[in-house]
């Protein structure tokens, strides 16, 4: 599971150096990530593209990262968050979409 956001039309995450996700992404950055409905498994939407990593100027991304997940209920939020977010090892991962894909169903079938 990753937590991640948008800002207009970018679409991002936060990983690490250490991480297996983060050096899969530095060797090849092409990826797709695919966000589920809680509610729901029927619906979801699949984002597929090429990772840009941005390490520099980290601070934007991170306070939506922690935005996001205080919007939809999740636990990581605060300032706390976006501190951990900025640590060192810690990257951005922009995702340029090539191509995007899902289903919306209504639950009642």
């Amino acid at each position: 599971m990753v937590t991640f956001a948008r800002l207009g039309d970018e679409l991002f995450l936060s990983t690490t150096r250490d991480r297996l996700k983060g050096k899969h992404l530095i060797r090849d950055p092409h990826l797709a990530l695919t966000g589920i409905n809680p509610d729901s498994s029927l619906n979801f939407v699949t984002v597929e593209g090429v990772a840009d990593i941005e390490e520099a100027d980290q601070g934007r991304y991170n306070r939506a990262i922690a935005a996001a997940n205080a919007a939809h209920g999740l636990p990581w939020v605060g300032e706390s968050v976006v501190a951990l977010l900025g640590a060192p090892g810690r990257f951005i991962v922009r995702i340029r979409p090539r191509r995007v894909y899902g289903e919306t169903r209504n639950s009642r079938g």
